[in-house]
């Protein structure tokens, strides 16, 4: 009888280590599974901002390619200032300003914008224009301020223009 008493509790006892081995595995894998689930989850939210980011790395490139191409283009014309470009603009529209006289020059950031004033007196509609578009589409960033066109008395046809224009270069 002794025997089989050691044989059931030497059963019972193997029994009891399967079964506390068995419930630590089980446990095991329940962690390992949940640890897995938020591990997917946070890869999923980690491609997505991973995408966004090469969204927005490409418009940061495009922007950066323009600008670029803008201050190569900015290098490759030095110019002496708004004056002189200004000036050299009129010649070639047959243009003559009654005023065109510098005005302040101010520092913003790495940049330096230099004032100008320029008055055309006696000038017609379309000259107004070809001069709008030549300072628009100039390679040199100038930027209009403010604009007043005026007609005079004795010819309605006749304008006076009076401009205040800044060009931006590298200071």
């Amino acid at each position: 009888m002794n025997d089989l008493v050691k044989k059931v509790l030497f059963f019972d006892k193997t029994i009891s280590v399967l079964t506390v081995l068995s419930v630590i595995i089980i446990i095991a894998i329940i962690v390992t599974s949940i640890y897995a689930n938020e591990t997917k989850s946070r890869n999923k939210a980690l491609r997505a901002q991973l995408s966004e980011i090469n969204a927005l790395a490409s418009g940061v490139v495009g922007t950066k390619g323009f600008v670029d191409s803008k201050e190569k283009k900015i290098g490759m014309r030095k110019t002496k200032g708004v004056v002189s470009t200004m000036q050299q603009t009129l010649t070639s529209l047959d243009l003559k300003a009654k005023t065109l006289k510098p005005l302040d020059k101010k520092k913003v950031l790495e940049y330096l914008e230099e004032n100008a004033e320029l008055e055309i007196e006696s000038t017609d509609l379309n000259h107004i224009v070809n001069l709008l578009y030549n300072i628009e589409s100039s390679p040199l960033p100038i930027k209009i301020k403010s604009t007043s066109i005026k007609t005079s008395f004795e010819d309605p046809d006749k304008f006076t223009l009076k401009m205040m224009l800044a060009l931006i270069t590298k200071g």
